[in-house]
């Protein structure tokens, strides 16, 4: 019975992160995912960061990280410096 109770949360909380998901696309007029926004708020907060720092700390894969960043500096929102 026990594992039924905790199918059933799991199964809740995957419809309401799906309809969070759905009314953001809804109302949010950029073409940015929430994640572009974490990685924003991340910038905001400490400011320049390694991608792997970023990458890391929000519980990303590098390779994601670079995807959204990509998307993030091509709008502009972003500035990708090399380090010397």
């Amino acid at each position: 019975m026990e594992e039924q109770t905790i199918f059933h949360i799991i199964n809740n909380m995957d419809k309401v992160t799906n309809n969070l998901i759905v009314q953001w696309n809804k109302v949010f007029e950029e073409d940015l995912g929430v994640s572009h926004i974490l990685v924003l708020g991340h910038l905001k907060v400490h400011g320049k960061s390694r991608p792997s720092d970023i990458a890391k700390i929000l519980g990303l894969t590098p390779p994601t990280l670079t995807y959204l960043s990509e998307k993030l500096v091509q709008k502009n929102l972003a500035k990708r410096l090399v380090d010397d």
